[in-house]
């Protein structure tokens, strides 16, 4: 799918792409291809020479084919009702959305949307990356049960968006469009290092202020987020929504502990205790069945990363200002795991809990009641979300309000 209209750059051509840092349409002549994304010859300080001679040809067609393969994947992927093609604008009235591609670790592609903010247009925005969490999340949110969406990274874009900041959101690395090559392997390192694509591509841009960074992680991605906050100096501040504060086999354990029972819980633990110290797991078939969906063969280099993590000693290396954000129902984040959080990055720490809300600060019903349903092995709320989704709004607007205090505020 192409951009509609001209190329700002040759008017008698059609565009084929609009530029990641400007937005300007592009023709097969103009686009320029970088890390971060198809760009103009303005944005990456390269010109056209007349004729376009032998040196210019290698990068445009580096360009074109890599439009090609976007475009195409596009459509192969929109075709099976997965979402919009890669180089896909919208323009609205209100904030501009653009459907963007990073390159992510081992140069697979991450797709992603960005959001800009109406009011300062003009003007580079303060942006904020975010990160999103376990399981096949994708740019706009958490699958549910059900199969329903439950949106939280989209309806925190929009209310940044309302407060004067931009936004990237991406699908996770092997979801939504970010596809990973056959035969590939999941790793956290390799998540970490899309998220530091996608602080990339902001600071890149000439429409964000590359001094106003921050970062969203949700569940796993607030490991993912600590982990970017500590290590990159561009990020300024960071909120934590339902960032789990043990080892993440206590989390589950717990869970199952609930659920099965002691047996049950210990014989998860067995499981994690070998993957650690072999790399490896029992065969399926040797596996609890209540235990089989949480170790895929396929993932065990993911496993082994994800199981090692201590998030206390992730967040003592914060030295940001930090908004540790829980849902009241939630039981992968609880009020001690928010505390240990915010203990160990210290002062700069600040707890917000929504009392009636889940891990993606969605309202839940109580366990037990019509359509709320008790809770499975590693569901990290209780009960169902009130059809239709209701988001708690006074956590939304603080996430959004403390974001814009530290950003907009200096900002402006």
């Amino acid at each position: 799918m192409s951009v509609r209209g001209p190329c700002s750059a040759h008017r008698r051509r059609d565009a084929v792409a609009s530029c990641a840092s400007c937005g300007s349409p592009m023709c097969g002549a103009c686009v320029v291809s970088t890390r971060v994304g198809l760009k103009c010859q303005r944005c990456t300080g390269e010109r056209a020479a007349a004729g376009a001679g032998p040196r210019r040809r290698p990068a445009l067609l580096a360009g074109v084919l890599t439009l090609v393969v976007v475009a195409a994947a596009g459509f192969a992927l929109a075709g099976r009702g997965e979402g919009p093609s890669r180089v896909e604008e919208e323009s609205t009235s209100g904030p501009i959305e653009r459907v963007v591609q990073l390159s992510g670790a081992g140069r697979v592609g991450i797709a992603g949307t960005f959001r800009l903010p109406e009011r300062t247009r003009g003007r580079p925005a303060p942006a904020v990356l975010i990160i999103p969490g376990f399981g096949p999340t994708d740019r706009n949110g958490v699958p549910s049960a059900g199969g329903e969406e439950d949106p939280l990274y989209r309806d925190v874009s929009h209310e940044l968006a309302e407060r004067g900041m931009a936004s990237l959101r991406y699908d996770k690395r092997g979801t939504g469009q970010s596809v990973l090559p056959a035969g590939s392997t999941l790793t956290f390192d390799d998540m970490a290092a899309d998220a530091r694509a996608g602080i990339d591509f902001l600071a890149e841009r000439t429409d964000v202020d590359r001094t106003e960074l921050a970062v969203v992680g949700h569940d796993e991605g607030a490991l993912v987020a600590m982990r970017v906050a500590a290590g990159d100096p561009r990020v300024t501040a960071v909120v934590l929504i339902s960032s789990p504060g043990r080892a993440l086999v206590d989390v589950i354990a717990d869970d199952f502990r609930v659920t099965g029972g002691d047996a049950s819980a210990d014989r998860l633990r067995e499981v994690v205790a070998g993957l650690l110290a072999t790399g490896t797991l029992p065969p399926r078939e040797a596996l609890a069945p209540e235990h089989r969906d949480f170790f895929p063969a396929d993932h065990v280099p993911y496993l082994r990363e994800i199981f090692s993590i201590d998030p206390v000693a992730y967040a003592r290396d914060v030295k940001v200002p930090a908004l540790v954000v829980r849902g009241g129902r939630a039981t992968f984040s609880t009020a001690a795991d928010a505390e240990r959080i915010a203990g160990a990055i210290g002062p700069n720490a600040e707890i917000v809990v929504a009392p009636a809300a889940g891990p993606s600060l969605a309202l839940v019903r109580e366990p037990g009641t019509a359509g709320g349903p008790p809770s499975r092995p590693g569901v990290t709320a209780e009960g169902a979300a009130r059809p239709p989704r209701e988001r708690d709004a006074a956590a939304l607007e603080r996430i959004s309000g403390w974001l814009a205090e530290r950003l907009v505020a200096q900002h402006g």
